[in-house]
């Protein structure tokens, strides 16, 4: 007979009797179990046998029945066996094994991955740093050809020593770029959220430089940590362009706090702070969110490109460029700036369009400002300034940026604007509506008005408003 018990019934007693019909006051049992006991106990009257804290495993109970000359009359035995838990069995144990296995593997995989992903990583920064190394001085070789060929002394035969160059210039050019496919095939192994590392081996810092030109409006600054581009770069734009020059990001974001450039041209691959990095500290910070950014890149990987230009940059040209591009887009910002400065005559200031939630904001608060303040005579440019909390000097750039006007004169057009709207209703006179937008003088309010709109406000009235 077997008895099976589970693991948490390791203390048990076994009752056990004589079926004896005759004289059993003399009669005694003797019992032991094999494994924990040595021997039979001492013959007893006991009808009860106890065991604690049994461990799993198999026990035969033996038991004798004795009379009182210790001689045997019956023997029993019972088998018991306590069972382990699911832990300590052999298929527990199975499982362990496979479970150990299947971690080890996993590590051993992961780690694999991990390396490879790591070489395929050194691999892609590898083509980065070749591509910034290649491509600057292809925009060397290129940028100076085109600029030549634009020389009216060149001959019939120059032109046709130019022809040639570009044209294997380009296909060198198409040569690389097939190159960098490969960089492609690299980047579909990686996780499509990383992006390239931009790491280029620095260039020991110098301080900025700025270039002396006649008639330049404007001032720009350069951010490129190739000297040779660097200085090319600004001797073809600063004839009409003031030129300043920072080799890294963070001597730029230096230079910047105090030159307060009109337009910034940065290299995408930078030491320390890469070219990105810069443009979103530029237009995240609210004193140089205005300023308009042109990237540079020796990088053709989409996915930089949309990052760059999703961060805020106003322009992204690859290397190589020839300089008439990038003349381009420089004067295409400055117009823009020009055709604000028109289009806002005739514009609400919250509706010129901004990306840049700061500016927005900027936009907003100025025109709340203003328009509490039209009627007061005495406000002024320090009083404005005081009430959006920034420098005169920060007021003036970013006002200059964003609508093309000074905060002077813009405050001097949202009072015209008012005085139109106040004509409109046909109920003032002009001396009444030059005082009500905060003119103490009719003869001043005229000559503003005729300033910005080209005519006196009695012939604005008679051309624009008589009869609507």
């Amino acid at each position: 007979m077997t008895v099976r018990l589970h693991h948490h019934q390791h203390s048990f007693s076994i009752r056990f009797t004589a079926i004896d019909f005759a004289n059993t006051h003399n009669r005694r049992f003797t019992w032991m179990l094999d494994g924990i006991d040595r021997d039979f106990n001492v013959p007893a009257y006991e009808t009860t046998a106890n065991y604690t804290n049994m461990q799993p495993g198999d026990y035969t109970f033996r038991l004798r029945y004795i009379d009182t000359n210790n001689a045997i009359l019956d023997e029993r035995t019972l088998l018991i066996t306590v069972q382990p838990p699911f832990w300590h069995t052999v298929w527990a144990r199975m499982l362990e094994v496979l479970l150990v296995m299947a971690i080890a593997t996993g590590i051993y995989f992961t780690a694999k991955r991990r390396i490879h992903k790591k070489q395929v990583q050194e691999r892609i920064d590898f083509f980065l740093r070749m591509a910034h190394d290649i491509r600057n001085p292809l925009t060397l070789i290129k940028a100076p050809l085109y600029e030549l060929k634009q020389m009216p002394e060149t001959t019939q035969h120059g032109e046709y020593l130019f022809d040639t160059i570009a044209r294997n210039l380009d296909k060198l050019t198409g040569v690389f770029n097939r190159l960098l496919d490969y960089k492609r095939e690299l980047d579909e192994v990686r996780d499509t959220d990383h992006q390239p590392i931009e790491t280029i081996e620095a260039t020991e810092p110098t301080a900025a430089i700025e270039s002396e030109t006649d008639g330049a409006n404007y001032t720009a600054l350069m951010v490129e940590s190739n000297e040779e581009l660097c200085n090319f770069l600004t001797l073809a734009l600063k004839a009409n362009i003031k030129m300043a020059v920072s080799r890294n990001p963070d001597e730029a974001w230096l230079e910047i706090q105090t030159l307060h450039p009109d337009v910034i041209i940065t290299d995408l691959f930078m030491p320390a702070l890469s070219g990105v990095g810069l443009l979103e500290k530029i237009k995240n910070t609210f004193e140089t969110s205005h300023i308009p950014v042109i990237m540079l890149s020796a990088a053709t990987d989409r996915q930089l490109k949309l990052r760059t230009i999703s961060s805020g940059a106003d322009a992204y040209i690859e290397k190589p460029f020839e300089v008439a591009e990038l003349k381009i887009r420089i004067e295409n910002i400055l117009n823009n700036r020009r055709l604000l400065r028109r289009k806002f005559i005739g514009t609400n200031i919250h509706e010129i369009d901004t990306e840049n939630t700061l500016d927005a904001q900027f936009i907003r608060q100025a025109t709340e400002i203003v328009a509490q303040n039209l009627t007061n005579r005495r406000f002024s440019v320090s009083d404005f300034s005081q009430a959006m909390g920034i420098s005169r000097s920060l007021l003036y750039n970013k006002f200059n940026t964003l609508t093309g006007h000074t905060p002077k004169d813009y405050i001097k057009l949202m009072r015209m604007k008012k005085a139109i709207a106040l004509f409109r209703e046909n109920r003032y006179t002009i001396n009444e509506v030059s005082y009500m937008v905060g003119f103490e003088e009719a003869p001043y309010f005229s000559t503003c008005f005729r300033k910005i709109y080209g005519k006196t406000p009695t012939k604005f009235i008679e051309d624009e408003l008589t009869g609507n």
